[in-house]
Order: structure tokens, then C-alpha cells, then sequence
């Protein structure tokens, strides 16, 4: 990977991890990443007649064991429900309830809906929104003035 690739993949990195500030907050008993959870779950059963817990793990990237205290926290908190698969007793499909469908229309897009919104909006309006941007981009740049030099210095001591 040369230096700008490099460069534009933390830079990248950087930017998603400050969007992450930006999701509205998830219900008390759950967190972003089951949110997430629940948000492929909803794609993917848009796109599968029968989603099985290891469909969402791979969809994810996650393995197995790691992703199934997860699921079964988000079944308990009546999030999602697990079924026999009719095919194979030994399959579990899980399926999204009443509740996980509010919690993906409510979390995820209506702030798809807001954030389409923004662009027709004056930013400046959001006086404290605007001010995290310009900050996060004076920072970005200040890092990244950084980063040159010492990839300068780096090169030129090699």
C-alpha cells in the first residue's frame, strides 16, 4: 500500500469512526452493535426466505460463537425470534418481531430520512453540529500535515 492509499484509508477510518457519533442512541437494554445485528437481519430477510443465525454471522463477519450470546440477548429482549427450520430440525432461523421492525424503522431509517434532510438545511443552523465538523476537520488536516512529515522524515532517513 503506498503512503497515499495509506493515507486516505486512515483518513477514511477516521471519518466513519466520528459518523458513528452522529447514530441516534439505541434503546437502554441494547447497544449499537445489536443494532447492527438487527439491521442485517431485516437485509438479509429481505433478500432469503429463511435466515439462519449463521447467515447473519457471515453477512457480518463474525463468527458463530461469537455473535450467538447476541442473538439470544436480542430474542430475550423480544427483538428477534428463533424458528425450527422446516427443512432441518437442527437449523434455527431467526426472524425479526413487531419490535425489531420499530427499532429498525425508528433508529436506522428514520435517521436515513433526517440525514437526507440535512442536505436542504442550512447546516449552520445546528450551531453545535457545525462547530464538531469544523473541528473534526482542523484536526483531520493537523494530523494529517503530521503524518507527512514524519512520512518525509521517515523516507528520508531510509
Amino acid at each position: 500500500m503506498d503512503s497515499k492509499l495509506s493515507e486516505e484509508y486512515i483518513d477514511a477510518c477516521l471519518n466513519a469512526k466520528q459518523t458513528l457519533r452522529f447514530l441516534p442512541e439505541p434503546p437502554p437494554e441494547i447497544q449499537k452493535r445489536h443494532i447492527y445485528i438487527i439491521k442485517t437481519l431485516y437485509n438479509l430477510s429481505k433478500k432469503l426466505t429463511e435466515v439462519r443465525v449463521s447467515d447473519v454471522a457471515e453477512e457480518i463477519g463474525l463468527t458463530l460463537p461469537s455473535i450467538t450470546k447476541n442473538i439470544a440477548l436480542l430474542e430475550t429482549l423480544s427483538y428477534i425470534k428463533k424458528e425450527p427450520n422446516a427443512a432441518d430440525k437442527r437449523v434455527v432461523n431467526i426472524r425479526l418481531t413487531e419490535k425489531g421492525y420499530l427499532c429498525i424503522k425508528k433508529i436506522v431509517y428514520d435517521f436515513h430520512y433526517k440525514m437526507v434532510k440535512l442536505k436542504f438545511i442550512d447546516i449552520s443552523e445546528f450551531s453545535e453540529s457545525h462547530q464538531w465538523f469544523k473541528r473534526s476537520r482542523n484536526n483531520v488536516l493537523t494530523d494529517k500535515v503530521e503524518a507527512q512529515k514524519i512520512i518525509g522524515e521517515y523516507n528520508t532517513s531510509n
